[in-house]
């Protein structure tokens, strides 16, 4: 159902974002590590701006892993890369300086 008219660029990015925030989907299509990764990713493109980490299944600890799991990412980068992160626990957030 469309609610508003949406451009050609929105119509286009729409479907990833519907199968991206689905909260019944299928487990393990791999949802969760791709948002980790295009948030470390997102990070390098935007020193210095906080990155809030959000998980698209809707459990009250998701947040928390998917927090860990964009920790692990970040130790398999390089050491010069690493330094420049900054994680917070408390704020489910990363910043890249």
């Amino acid at each position: 159902m469309e609610i508003i008219k949406l451009t050609k660029k929105q119509t286009k990015h729409k479907g990833a974002f519907r199968w991206l925030l689905n909260p019944i989907g299928n487990r393990g299509d791999g949802r969760s590590f791709l948002m980790a990764l295009t948030f470390v990713e997102t990070a390098t493109e935007y020193p210095n701006v906080e990155i809030k980490i959000f998980d698209h299944f809707p459990h009250r600890h998701a947040d928390r892993v998917l927090l860990d799991t964009v920790q692990e990412i970040i130790e398999g980068l390089p050491k010069k890369t690493r330094e420049r992160f900054k994680i917070s626990h408390c704020r489910n957030s990363i910043e890249y300086d």
